[in-house]
């Protein structure tokens, strides 16, 4: 028997330019978050606007399964975007690494705290939308390892 997941209402993101270390980011989304939260940060791309939401669902459900193959939100969507359920390969793929990235979390809250924190500056909003009717028919079960 799996439990439901909870998805989050208020999931954002944005593509944001920071002089900041992305590193230095990475260890303050960590501390800002708590235990269903998550803060992202990915390389930016075309698709990349697509893939966030199928992304944050499937790895929604891994973690209401027990699933999941690493042992944070975060990383698991990051797997889900990059397309490969190796961790380091997923990082190398998708993780962000410059002073453009793409900034994704499940509160606008952390957001905001994230961006004023680091001086951010918003290139550009996402609008994403988590329709709870069909979260279920979106998942998928697996991903295969892939370019």
């Amino acid at each position: 028997m799996y439990a439901m997941p909870e998805f989050s209402d208020s999931i954002c993101a944005g593509l944001f330019s920071s002089a900041s270390d992305v590193s230095e980011i990475v260890d303050e989304s960590k501390i800002l978050t708590k235990e269903n939260d998550f803060v992202l940060l990915i390389n930016p791309s075309k698709e990349i606007e697509h893939r966030l939401i199928p992304a944050y669902i499937n790895a929604t459900i891994r973690k209401a399964r027990g699933n999941m193959h690493s042992d944070s939100l975060s990383l698991e969507i990051l797997m889900f975007v990059s397309g490969t359920m190796n961790i380091g390969n997923a990082i190398e793929r998708s993780g962000a690494r410059g002073g453009r990235f793409v900034m994704f979390s499940s509160r606008k809250e952390i957001l905001d705290k994230m961006v004023s924190r680091f001086s951010m500056k918003l290139l550009k909003s996402y609008n994403l939308v988590l329709d709870m009717g069909k979260c279920g028919q979106v998942a998928m079960t697996a991903v295969r390892d892939g370019k």
